[in-house]
C-alpha cells in the first residue's frame, strides 16, 4: 500500500494511529490524505493533508434542493451542483520529502 485516502480527518487520524502502531512510518511508507480540514489537522503529530469542502454551502445547498423538491412537482429528479473545493497540502502526503 503506497497511499491512503480516508473518508474524513477523525478517520484519518485513526489510520494514521493504527499505522504507526504496526511500525508504519507517515509519510514516508503510506501517504494519507483525509477530508474535512478539520480543526487541528494542522498540529496533528504527523499535519494532515486534507481535501478541504465548503461544508455551510454543502449543507444550504442541500436543504435548498430538498424543499425545492418538496414544493415543486416539476423539479428535476438530480441536479449537479459544483462547489469550490481545495486541497491542503501538509507532511502526511509526503509532499516535502523531496525537498530540500
Amino acid at each position: 500500500m503506497d497511499a491512503l485516502f480516508v473518508a474524513n480527518d477523525e478517520h484519518a487520524y485513526l489510520a494514521i494511529a493504527a499505522l504507526q502502531s504496526l511500525g508504519v512510518r507517515v509519510p514516508e511508507d503510506v501517504a494519507v490524505i483525509g477530508c474535512d480540514d478539520h480543526s487541528g489537522s494542522d498540529i496533528f503529530s504527523v499535519p494532515l493533508t486534507t481535501f478541504q469542502q465548503p461544508m455551510e454551502a454543502v449543507g444550504w445547498q442541500a436543504a435548498e434542493l430538498l424543499f425545492r423538491r418538496m414544493h415543486e412537482t416539476s423539479a428535476p429528479a438530480s441536479e449537479q451542483i459544483l462547489l469550490p473545493a481545495s486541497l491542503v497540502v501538509r507532511t502526511s502526503c509526503g509532499a516535502q520529502l523531496g525537498a530540500s
